[in-house]
């Protein structure tokens, strides 16, 4: 849970921080250009090097969450199916096989772009679209809360895809690197004496907590 993750850097760090949703290309933009100091979990990239700092603190697996009514297990029958629209983040990374499936998607006019995973979850209970690919994490809290449970399937069409590591973002024109340092000590004391672990676990339980903690540490 970055929020609870977020708390516990904000005291043990002894920095006061203020949480704020915002759509993920401001969230880049805003880190690129200064007027953001900080998000609590991103996916680092060769472009979000030049302007952010990572420290990896968990990992995730992406699974499709597909109407019932669809009749549709796998890749290879959506594909199929022309009639079938995908939803998807522009700026999220789902996989590596994953995303060659929503590139081909894309390039036949199949993909319906939203800003933020909201969004993405009402177009999905308004059924502008059929499928969509999110965190189990993410899955469960939405799907509770539009109440989707019994519509829709949650699959993993892509086993060959290892959970994707997410970190926390610094911005290089409020952080030097000396102080980041700092921030890798402090991410590194959360993992090393076991509160990550207790977060995770709080938050989805034992099981998946160790899904989440599958990712080579950068904090060192």
């Amino acid at each position: 849970d970055a929020q609870r993750f977020a708390v516990e850097l904000s005291a043990r760090s002894q920095c006061k921080f203020s949480f704020e949703g915002k759509p993920r290309a401001r969230i880049w933009l805003e880190l690129e250009n200064g007027r953001g100091m900080m998000t609590g979990s991103g996916i680092q990239n060769a472009q979000r090097s030049l302007f952010a700092w990572d420290i990896r603190y968990l990992a995730i697996k992406n699974l499709v969450l597909i109407g019932a009514a669809t009749g549709v297990s796998n890749a290879r029958d959506f594909s199929a199916n022309t009639a079938l629209r995908w939803g998807a983040v522009r700026s999220f990374k789902h996989g590596e096989h994953a995303d060659v499936f929503l590139t081909a998607l894309r390039q036949q006019g199949r993909v319906v772009e939203e800003t933020d995973v909201d969004q993405l979850f009402k177009s999905l209970a308004a059924r502008h679209v059929d499928a969509i690919m999110l965190n189990q994490t993410a899955i469960a809290s939405y799907g509770n809360k539009l109440k989707l449970q019994h519509q829709f399937l949650v699959q993993d069409w892509f086993p060959a895809d290892l959970p994707i590591a997410h970190s926390l973002m610094l911005s290089k024109k409020h952080f030097p690197q000396a102080e980041v340092l700092k921030w890798r000590a402090i991410v590194r004391s959360i993992r090393t004496d076991g509160t990550l672990k207790k977060i995770f676990e709080a938050h989805v339980g034992v099981a998946d907590a160790k899904l989440l903690m599958q990712f080579a540490p950068n904090d060192d």
